[in-house]
């Protein structure tokens, strides 16, 4: 049990000294009550010991910075047409996949800058599917505000 008592008193050594602990230090310690146990252990115990040390006012918690990257977009833009993607010629799929591309840098772009607009993405999108042959507007209406839900909880 000692061994024990030694451990924790080198893990508080290492920790910081902050306000509270240089006070616990200089705190008169407590006697406890005597052990009715020869297992128990007897440590001294400060009145100081029950605070806890509170993180400076003026720091801000650390809030992770999300980078949403094209290909992210690109993937939930892609999701789902490989059947279509697959049945268009290679001129077709050239412009198809480059009209893509394009729109996936200006999502990011609005997104980093905080000015994704969702009725605006959705009309671009539903464009963008208009040029897969074959599609009604059912699948074109469906498939648009998947897409656009997907983008703006990436964008969250």
């Amino acid at each position: 049990m000692p061994e024990e008592e030694n451990k924790i008193r080198e893990t508080l050594e290492k920790l910081p000294k902050t306000k509270e602990t240089t006070q616990l230090e200089t705190a008169k310690e407590v006697e406890p009550k005597p052990a009715e146990n020869k297992n128990q252990v007897k440590i001294p115990v400060s009145v100081e010991a029950a605070t806890v040390p509170e993180a400076p006012a003026n720091q801000e918690p650390e809030v992770e910075n999300k980078e949403i990257t094209v290909k992210e977009i690109e993937k939930i833009l892609s999701n789902g047409l490989t059947d279509a993607f697959k049945s268009m010629d290679p001129e077709q799929q050239a412009e198809f996949k480059k009209a893509g591309e394009v729109m996936a840098i200006e999502i990011q772009t609005s997104i980093t800058q905080g000015k994704l607009n969702s009725e605006e993405l959705l009309k671009k999108i539903s464009a963008w599917l208009k040029n897969v042959p074959d599609v009604n507007e059912t699948f074109i209406s469906q498939e648009s505000k998947i897409k656009v839900d997907k983008i703006l909880d990436l964008a969250e």
